[in-house]
């Protein structure tokens, strides 16, 4: 009878730390990590966690991958030959609807000392393909889902360092792995930057906050209506016998500490009447033979009413108007 795999302890970890498989096996609880040479991964019951060395022998051919960050997404490489070689083997099937852990060093030594990991986080796969060749290895496209950026200035150097090939790279074109011919909805024509296969996992994270929210509102005897599409700061409207309000709803995975809200969101809820309907840790799976992403599970919250204070808004970016400038000709 075959031994039941052991659940990995995400919640003894920490983003930013350093660890030695050693290390690993010991919040693990048993061998697991440490006495395994030659892999990178790892299966568990829970997750696949993946160790990745940035700098590799170049003078070896088995070694020469293509593993970086293009911050907020990490490549990563397959081997060439195992049972980690194919996007269709039971573990790396796995990885890819489910994710992973993702654990990363720039180089395996310094001198004779050997360097430890720093814990980048659960990471979703956004892509997969065999952008330079069937006898290549197969590469993913991961989403980080935290935001690891200045947590510390190791973690800044792993997310800064490129290989030596990096601008002649084909890891950047990986063919995404959901059918490009599938029609969009509306909102995925948003002009915010990413791969399809990222779109795509944005719009089922809202369609399933939706969801929940118009559930939650017609079980109080509301007549809801979806005005998401037609902009006008809110996206369900709530009306009865008697009174009537906006709700603006969120949807993430993240514990839900903060969300992204739009300069028109914040005008309307100044103006009217308006809910913040809130879904947090959803879990996301892509099923990888029928192409589709599933939603599940999460935490709801409701603020009412929603009146946004100064002091909780922290901007991320700004439209700048630039002086008059002298311009030249590219």
């Amino acid at each position: 009878m075959e031994k039941e795999k052991t659940i990995f302890p995400k919640e003894k970890f920490v983003i930013g730390d350093p660890y030695q498989r050693k290390d690993m096996d010991e919040k693990i609880g048993e061998t697991k990590i440490n006495n395994r040479s030659g892999s990178g991964v790892f299966s568990f019951k829970n997750t696949v966690v993946l160790l990745v060395t940035l700098e590799q022998d170049l003078t070896e051919e088995e070694n020469s991958y293509e593993d970086f960050f293009e911050y907020p997404e990490f490549v990563w490489s397959s081997q060439k030959k195992g049972p980690y070689s194919k996007p269709t083997t039971p573990v790396m099937k796995g990885m890819l609807e489910s994710g992973a852990e993702l654990f990363v060093r720039q180089k395996a030594k310094n001198a004779s000392k050997t360097n430890p990991y720093l814990y980048c986080g659960s990471v979703d796969a956004l892509s997969h393909g065999r952008p330079q060749g069937e006898e290549s290895p197969f590469k993913v496209k991961f989403q980080l889902l935290a935001d690891i950026q200045g947590i510390n200035s190791e973690v800044d150097n792993l997310i800064t360092w490129k290989p030596i090939n990096y601008k002649n790279t084909k890891a950047s074109y990986i063919i995404s792995s959901l059918d490009k011919k599938k029609k969009k909805n509306k909102k995925s024509s948003s002009t915010s930057q990413g791969y399809q296969a990222d779109k795509e996992i944005r719009n089922a994270v809202e369609d399933y906050a939706m969801k929940l929210a118009i559930s939650h509102y017609e079980s109080k005897g509301l007549k809801v209506k979806d005005v998401s599409k037609e902009k006008i700061g809110y996206d369900l409207s709530c009306d009865s016998k008697t009174f009537s309000f906006g709700v603006e709803v969120k949807g993430t995975r993240s514990a839900g500490s903060k969300v992204i809200v739009t300069e028109g969101e914040l005008r309307k809820a100044k103006e009217a009447k308006v809910e913040l309907f809130v879904v947090s840790m959803i879990e996301v799976k892509y099923q990888l033979e029928k192409k589709n992403i599933v939603c599940s599970s999460g935490h709801w919250s409701v603020i009412s009413p929603w009146k946004p204070l100064a002091e909780s808004l922290k901007p991320k970016t700004y439209d700048y108007e630039l002086p008059t400038v002298e311009w030249n000709e590219i």
